[in-house]
């Protein structure tokens, strides 16, 4: 609920009339994309003098119902209270949803009827034993690749679009196969039979959505922009519920269709591939409306770049497929908190007088350039180490530093590098960061490679200002 002071207005006065009613202190409430206008009338009583919405007195039932389902399905003041990109995004994911959830019912039921039909696990299925132990094998195998899986989230989370659409065609691969095991024809002359091909779809669906669960791991909290995380996941939950029952309903028709088909077990690959493209356009549009576009190397190496060129803040690269299948292995080259040291005590006075006010110290080492960051660093900090690091690579690789290197020496090269590329890196972060936002990245989420080490002051002898500790 909003409400903001409007102007108070006085209607003419025709001659010879009554002095009209002038509406003083008048004020305006929008509550759920609804605006009323109220107002003091001269005797002092508040009154309703217009706008959009209704007074909860004069509000019908009808009215009264559909309020409270907007309210359940959609998060409070969702006009004011959700980021831009929300409907749009919310209604591709619900879309996509529902398909997955016609085609998962009629693939899922298939795969059951194949199980209670297979040679090897048929017999026992009606005891439950053999159901019990099949699902405990696909259980392991599930949580054994997620465990593997989860080794490489990190790219997901940096590069989140991509693989949002990778993890999606993935996940439907996983489908497919999924849905051969329910054609015995095929199953039999795979080695293992139907245990194998579920393993396999098993396998690849659990890939899939680990690293789909990190890509969308941050889209909730940054849509829920009032503070409001819970209720904007009460409200999707609330959807994503909805949402099931269509598609169960939809998914017991179409098996109620196929049974009537007397090739219904080979039209389940054919459902899961129909789906697997739908899905995938669902997912597409689903991040063509997505604004979320985090801080990475790879992107700031593009942002510098554009400040190099154009001299200006470039926004994020359009999503093109080719360009974003081919980034998905990208994972930066530059890692924070580097377990390097300082050689020499004089090196260490010397870093710590050059980066004096930044929580941060990048020097050189065998021709590479490492970070170690201070224990209180924030996300900005380790942002500005980053920018400082992509200048030096891009000085080292041009000419000034290989006259350097011939007329001074590799080490009074390097030390140039290090005092240029600080230079060039701005010592408050503030206003870069806002032209950042303003082009159209996500300067809330950052994500860089961290190993987590930090420096700290070395308390056990205070007196030594140039010793540093980890």
């Amino acid at each position: 609920m909003i409400i903001s002071q409007a102007p108070s207005v006085q209607p003419a006065r025709v001659l010879g009339s009554k002095p009209p009613m002038v509406s003083q202190d008048q004020f305006s409430e929008t509550y759920q994309g609804k605006k009323v206008v109220y107002g003091y009338n001269q005797e002092g009583q508040l009154e309703v003098q217009g706008g959009s919405g209704k007074t909860p007195g004069s509000r019908t039932l009808l009215d009264r119902s559909l309020a409270l389902g907007k309210r359940v399905v959609f998060p409070p003041n969702m006009e004011t209270s959700v980021s831009k990109d929300y409907l749009a995004t919310r209604s591709w994911h619900c879309l996509h949803q529902l398909v997955h959830g016609v085609g998962g019912f009629a693939i899922g039921a298939a795969a059951l009827a194949a199980l209670a039909n297979d040679s090897t696990w048929g017999a026992a299925v009606k005891g439950g034993a053999a159901m019990a132990s099949f699902g405990l094998i696909r259980g392991y195998v599930c949580n054994g690749t997620g465990f593997l899986t989860s080794f490489q989230v990190e790219k997901a989370e940096k590069n989140p679009r991509a693989w949002m659409i990778a993890g999606e065609a993935l996940a439907n691969l996983g489908g497919v196969v999924g849905a051969l095991g329910s054609v015995p024809s095929l199953t039999s002359h795979v080695p293992g039979g139907l245990l194998s091909v579920t393993l396999a779809a098993a396998a690849i669906s659990t890939v899939a959505g680990v690293m789909k669960g990190a890509a969308t791991a941050n889209i909730n909290q940054r849509q829920a922009i009032d503070g409001n995380l819970a209720q904007v996941n009460i409200a999707n939950s609330h959807q994503d519920m909805f949402v099931g029952f269509a598609a169960g309903a939809g998914g017991a028709a179409l098996m109620a269709a196929l049974s009537h088909y007397s090739a219904g077990a080979m039209a389940i690959p054919v459902v899961a591939g129909v789906t697997g493209v739908l899905g995938t356009l669902a997912m597409t549009q689903w991040v063509k409306h997505l604004d979320y576009h985090p801080v990475t190397e790879d992107g700031l190496r593009g942002v510098v770049k554009g400040l190099d060129e154009q001299g200006k803040v470039l926004g994020p690269k359009p999503d093109k497929l080719m360009d974003m299948m081919s980034s998905l292995s990208k994972d930066g080259t530059i890692t924070l908190g580097s377990d390097n040291r300082p050689a020499t005590r004089e090196r260490n006075a010397e870093l710590k007088g050059l980066y004096q006010g930044r929580n941060y110290i990048l020097d050189m080492k065998d021709g590479k350039p490492y970070v170690m960051l201070r224990e209180n660093c924030s996300a900005e900090d380790r942002c500005q180490a980053i920018l400082q690091a992509i200048h030096l690579e891009n000085l080292q690789a041009g000419e000034e530093f290989s006259r350097l290197a011939k007329e001074k020496g590799q080490s009074e090269a390097e030390n140039w590098l290090v005092h240029a590329s600080l230079q060039r890196t701005p010592s408050d972060m503030k206003p870069f960061l806002q032209e950042m936002q303003a082009a159209g990245w996500s300067t809330d989420i950052m994500k860089f490679s961290d190993t987590g080490r930090r420096l700290s002051q070395d308390r056990s002898n205070p007196g030594n200002a140039n010793q540093l500790a980890s």
